[in-house]
């Protein structure tokens, strides 16, 4: 399932890579080791980026969403530095010396954490002391910014390189967001799908906009010229990130079994989320993070699917694991962890398609699409509602019924089914509807 969280981007389609060459000096001529263009140079012995950059001049009173930005962003009034070099050729730079892009952190594609090789930052200026003396400064480029809660610098954990998305265009060609799309950063200081980098981990903007200001003590005047140095982060120590997979099937009894792979190694069956957290422990030393696939037996049954799913919310919430988007046509663990108010139509905020499905008398399954419309308010009495029933015996007519009928303006659907039915059958059911209704959640009758 394609499951979203909030925020809808269209026409992204993943970073493919880059085509580029080496460079030397500051112009378009190549050798084997060394990498430029505009703005930008690149050694690949030493493993280093270095990217020039002009400091907007942003004083300590201004909410800061960004580090450092194209030279054609809209956003200077809210970063702190502007590069030369265009977004695409600081991630062309970067795959010249070895890194590979991730993947971007984007809630449409149920992509909640950003994956990607672990970058250090660093930022070079210089300064006139009281004699006239220049004085090279250096710091991290998270330096940049005070969080206001704790009256520090944003922590020194480097950045991810996820690549920016590719973005369709009118005339069907595909551009480099980055380069192409406001707001073009480099190195923002929330999570943003768009950005050559980013951070490693989780804050939306929404969440961050109030607290994140620029660090007036760097002293940075308006077009002060300055150099960010971009290089591996830890590149011969323990990795920042392990793969993993938790595969849930039922225990024999009355709960679930989680077979836990890691590395290539497998444990299990666990049945607490004590036990894989334990199982767990000795990855998660070093800064490392454990991204972990979920999927389900197909035999799992909706009444024990949400004890699976309360399962990975445990480890999620304890950030012992990052869950991993689903393949597609999967169904994602938080289908199964519907808000308990929405089984009632007057606590929810908007009505959905309710897809209600039963067992016919020779075994099969079949449904009803509702669409559910609140009628107007009235002074005394619970609100009333109107159904208009669709009958949809079959994943094939849910598809056709929601085409002849639209979406109703929500990409949600609220699906009622037996307890009993296996997590096959559910997803075979549903699975039509997701190219145009990604949100689904089940409620076990």
């Amino acid at each position: 399932m394609n499951h979203g969280q909030g925020m809808h981007i269209g026409l992204l389609l993943l970073v493919g890579t880059l085509a580029m060459g080496g460079a030397n000096g500051f112009t378009e001529e190549t050798t084997s080791d060394r990498f430029e263009r505009p703005g930008v140079i690149a050694d690949r012995r030493e493993r280093i980026v270095r990217v020039e950059a002009v400091a907007t001049g942003l004083d300590k009173s201004i909410q800061t969403e960004f580090i450092l930005i194209g030279p054609k962003s809209g956003h200077d009034y809210e970063a702190a530095a502007i590069s030369r070099a265009a977004p695409s050729d600081v991630h062309a730079a970067l795959e010249f010396i070895g890194l590979r892009p991730g993947r971007p952190y984007n809630p449409a594609r149920l992509s909640f954490w950003a994956r990607g090789p672990r970058v250090e930052v660093f930022v070079e200026w210089d300064e006139t002391d009281a004699d006239g003396k220049t004085i090279r400064r250096r710091a991290h480029a998270e330096e940049a910014i005070v969080d206001r809660r704790t009256n520090q610098c944003l922590p020194p954990m480097g950045f991810v390189f996820t690549g920016s998305v590719r973005v369709k265009q009118e005339d069907e060609s595909e551009a480099y967001a980055a380069d192409t799309f406001d707001p073009m950063a480099i190195l923002p200081a929330f999570n943003e799908t768009t950005a050559v980098l980013d951070i490693p981990r989780q804050g939306s903007k929404e969440e961050l906009y109030d607290f994140q200001y620029m660090n007036g003590a760097l002293g940075w005047r308006e077009k002060q010229p300055l150099v960010f140095e971009f290089r591996p982060a830890r590149p011969d120590g323990p990795p920042f990130e392990s793969n993993a997979r938790l595969h849930f099937a039922p225990d024999g009894g009355d709960g679930v079994a989680v077979e836990l792979t890691i590395n290539g190694a497998t444990s299990g069956p666990h049945r607490e989320a004590e036990a894989i957290a334990d199982a767990l422990h000795p990855y998660l030393k070093a800064d490392t993070r454990v991204f972990a696939a979920i999927s389900f037996a197909e035999d799992l049954a909706l009444k024990r699917l949400g004890a699976a799913a309360a399962l990975v919310q445990q480890l999620s919430d304890r950030d012992i694991v990052r869950v991993e988007p689903p393949p597609d046509g999967e169904l994602f663990y938080r289908a199964f962890l519907p808000n308990p108010a929405f089984r009632e139509r007057a606590r929810r905020p908007a009505q959905p398609w309710e897809l209600r499905l039963r067992r016919t008398e020779n075994g099969g399954l079949t449904g009803d699409l509702i669409r559910v419309t609140r009628k107007s308010d009235e002074a005394d009495g619970p609100p009333e509602f109107v159904e208009e029933r669709f009958a949809v015996p079959t994943p094939e007519a849910l598809r056709t019924v929601l085409n002849e009928q639209g979406s109703g303006g929500l990409s949600v659907i609220l699906v009622f089914a037996p307890g009993d039915l296996p997590y096959a059958v559910l997803r075979q059911f549903v699975r039509p509807a997701l190219s145009t209704h990604p949100i689904v959640y089940f409620f076990a009758e």
